[in-house]
């Protein structure tokens, strides 16, 4: 379809003649004779038909002129004319729309959303990515973050099949693949660096109450497909995985999951174990200050850092199940 041109000035002869006749009390209040006899009003009917007549030319864009501005924006590499031959009003409308298209897209790296969307187009395989400019993930901890100018990070998560646990374990080749794509699309002095995402295995130990007439078999299942779902890097969904899920460097908190398994048909209250936290991680992650507590004793939910996703760890947590209504029933997952 043909691109409409904009009307660059839709002013007319007697809008421009208006404008100059409010203009005289202020510029000059002595002029007070603005009859047509008058030479300067005169002069400003002659000037606003020239004008008017500049802006009938400015609005009217010949197609030499929209061939000439085509062949700026849709050049080789050559600096040679694309189209040096002149082109009908058809084709003309077509290769311009084509070209408006083009450089719409993104084929640059320049900010951190430019970088996550190109890789996503590098390999069908990747899930997620997550971008972490200005820092130098090798030459830092957690504890010591310094801004590194010049340095992207790239955190990938690969999709998986069915409902099983992320295999995020990158080849050299699936790197380097991310990484070629990348090269004519960066910045210059850009340092480029690839890695997996780290999980963060999140343990929930609750005793959950449930209501009369329900049982651990009734609710159990319901229970952990919310954390399972809730916790988990992409979306499970009936039609397979979709490429969202937790997002990076969010905390996990211990009212978030209250909320969540509260909402469940059949759970009556929740409470915590007697001598054990509501949430723990592996021992090797607690020297990094993961456990977030209100006023250095009540534990409150767990750090994530800005390259990890969360995810819940089924054979390490314990959910208890009890019921008032029935026999007293306590197991572990």
């Amino acid at each position: 379809m043909p691109i409409e041109i904009l009307n660059l000035d839709d002013r007319t002869y007697d809008d421009l003649v208006q404008e100059a006749l409010s203009m005289i009390p202020t510029y000059a209040p002595e002029w007070t004779n603005h009859n047509p006899s008058d030479p300067g009003i005169m002069l400003i009917e002659l000037f606003a038909h020239i004008t008017e007549m500049l802006l009938y030319r400015l609005n009217r864009v010949t197609n030499a002129n929209r061939q000439a501005f085509l062949n700026l924006i849709d050049s080789d590499d050559t600096g040679n004319k694309k189209f040096p031959t002149p082109l009908n009003e058809v084709e003309l409308n077509t290769r311009i729309l084509a070209a408006v298209k083009q450089l719409r897209e993104s084929d640059r790296a320049v900010t951190s959303k430019d970088y996550e969307d190109l890789v996503l187009q590098a390999n069908l395989q990747i899930a997620r990515v997550h971008c972490l400019s200005r820092r130098n993930r090798e030459l830092q901890t957690y504890n010591n973050i310094l801004q590194r100018p010049g340095y992207i990070n790239l955190v990938i998560v690969p999709k998986s099949s069915g409902s099983q646990l992320l295999d995020i374990n990158l080849t050299q080749e699936f790197k380097k693949s991310v990484k070629n794509f990348l090269e004519n699309r960066r910045l210059l002095t850009t340092k480029i660096n690839i890695y997996e995402t780290n999980l963060v295995n999140i343990r929930v130990n609750l005793t959950i109450n449930l209501k009369p007439d329900f049982t651990e078999q009734n609710v159990r299942s319901l229970a952990e497909k919310a954390l399972k779902e809730f916790l988990y890097p992409l979306t499970i969904d009936e039609d397979g995985i979709k490429a969202k899920g937790w997002e990076f460097g969010r905390n996990v908190y211990l009212s978030e999951i209250y909320q969540l398994l509260d909402k469940i048909p059949g759970v009556d209250y929740i409470e915590p174990i007697e001598k054990t936290d509501e949430l723990t991680v592996d021992k090797l992650l607690l020297g990094e200050r993961r456990l977030l507590k209100e006023n250095t004793s009540q534990l409150i939910g767990i750090k994530i850092y800005q390259d990890e996703l969360a995810v819940w760890s089924k054979p390490e947590s314990q959910l208890k199940f009890t019921s008032k209504g029935l026999n007293a029933i306590s197991s572990n997952s």
